[in-house]
């Protein structure tokens, strides 16, 4: 939850992620229940669709109907100048153009509310979930009870296949690639500190580590050596530099190029379990990377963009979400308005490239109707504005 200096009255999109059997329907159908019975839900204002392979009994969630469909063009269809709020259960079994539809709902100031099975059974992001992860607004991981018949761990977040059936797995019971399971007390985990520029994630992430500074516990920094905004020289890889941040503080950081260079000094010093990696987006590599440590029972605690100045997903940064045990989502204020800003507005578009360095000058935080692409293409699917 943040603080804003006004309340999001805005389109908004919601997803809520997680293994099977986490109970992703039920928390709908908990919203479902409170809209109906408060009176809220009339005709057409809150729309449900579900795909067919979402659950063996698609029709309902619940009390509650919904329209079973595998088609994007179904729920474009289906959406009247009265819907206020569109649910899309099973989200990512569907095809890549419901990104884009969901893009332009909540750019006609609807909400959109979508529950998607994170990972695969290869622990790799499942159908479309990195394309909608990319443009959410406000993440909820639901976990799930380990399948496992010697363990209760209900944070459960990996799914795996046997013999046609899925079941959920804790990190320890997930046999990543086949590899042999970890001892427990070495289960790794993957926290997340995402928004916009100026959002104040870097202060929120900053606190995690004085935490391990008060108990004592090793830690590493590491930076992009090429991230340079603050008038920086680039670095040699494995040097000490700094994080600066936005209000001027200073963080000690390890500078490396990619994430092999992670890898390579974590194993060089492997003492250090608690990793503190700035500006994930920028990293090539950072997915497979943290997956694979996850298993040796690192503890990741990574900043960064969901999403570009472009608003399409920032490199690993939306698959990343998919693998993350916590997702702690920041806004910052929009310059124009006062609204929750959501977005990275480039002031300088005249460079087209995804990653380009900068801070205040460069960029400001703009909330979606106060956000500007120069050539932007079309939207694929329009929607009539939805206004109060």
């Amino acid at each position: 939850m943040s603080l804003n200096a006004k309340p999001f009255v805005q389109g908004k999109f919601t997803v809520i992620s997680g293994p099977v059997q986490s109970e992703k329907t039920e928390k709908i159908e908990s919203f479902l229940d409170a809209v109906v019975d408060s009176g809220y839900k009339q005709d057409s204002n809150i729309l449900i669709f579900r795909h067919p392979m979402d659950d063996p009994n698609p029709e309902y969630i619940g009390r509650h109907k919904a329209i079973v469909t595998h088609k994007v063009e179904d729920i474009y269809n289906n959406v009247k100048p009265s819907t206020r709020t569109a649910i899309i259960l099973g989200a990512s079994h569907f095809p890549a153009d419901l990104v884009e539809l969901t893009n332009a709902l909540v750019r006609s100031n609807r909400d959109v509310i979508t529950s998607v099975l994170n990972l695969d059974s290869e622990c790799y992001p499942h159908g479309t979930a990195p394309g909608l992860m990319a443009l959410a607004d406000e993440v909820i991981l639901a976990k799930a009870i380990c399948s496992h018949p010697l363990c209760t761990n209900e944070e459960a977040n990996r799914s795996s296949s046997e013999q046609g059936k899925f079941l959920p797995l804790c990190t320890h019971h997930y046999h990543y690639h086949n590899a042999p399971p970890i001892p427990n007390q070495d289960v790794g985990t993957l926290e997340l500190f995402l928004g916009p520029m100026f959002s104040g994630k870097s202060t929120a992430w900053r606190r995690e580590q004085i935490k391990m500074q008060r108990k004592g516990v090793p830690y590493v920094v590491f930076k992009w050596k090429e991230d340079v905004r603050y008038g920086e020289k680039e670095g040699k890889e494995f040097e000490e530099g700094q994080v600066t941040l936005h209000s001027g503080g200073k963080i000690s950081a390890i500078m490396v190029k990619d994430a092999f260079g992670m890898e390579t000094y974590l194993h060089q010093h492997k003492e250090i379990r608690e990793v503190f990696p700035d500006e994930i987006q920028f990293f090539p590599g950072v997915f497979g990377m943290f997956a694979r440590l996850l298993g040796e029972g690192y503890h990741f605690h990574g900043t960064g963009l969901p999403r570009g100045y472009n608003r399409q997903g920032f490199n690993d940064v939306p698959k990343l979400m998919c693998l993350a045990d916590k997702i702690n989502m920041h806004y910052a204020i929009c310059v124009k308005c006062g609204d929750p800003a959501t977005e990275n507005q480039r002031i300088n578009q005249a460079d087209k490239s995804l990653v380009k360095v900068g801070g205040a000058g460069d960029y400001e935080a703009r909330c979606l109707k106060d956000w500007t692409l120069d050539g932007e293409p079309e939207l694929k699917y329009k929607f009539e504005k939805f206004g109060w």
